[in-house]
């Protein structure tokens, strides 16, 4: 799950290898693709929700964000943090 979380290490990793396969204009990494901003109220919500057994679905209707973004969160929550 290393993999997935760690973008930016990934994203460093294949800029290198492009390189020596001979791309010349590679993009440069920014950290605002890494941050998926939730306040701390949000993750409260978030963990509450999963903890009375409330599914995704619901969770993003509530907090009016994708479903993708909610599972990317919520897998943040559980490796990163042990929070979940």
């Amino acid at each position: 799950m290393h993999y997935k979380i760690n973008l930016k290490e990934r994203f460093e990793n294949r800029k290198t290898k492009l390189a020596k396969e001979g791309y010349k204009t590679i993009n440069e990494w920014t950290e605002i693709v890494l941050k998926n901003e939730y306040s701390l109220e949000d993750e409260n919500f978030i963990i509450n929700s999963k903890l009375t057994a409330i599914n995704n679905k619901e969770i993003t209707i509530a907090l009016n964000r994708s479903y993708l973004v909610l599972i990317d969160k919520i897998r943040r929550l559980k490796i990163s943090e042990n929070r979940l």
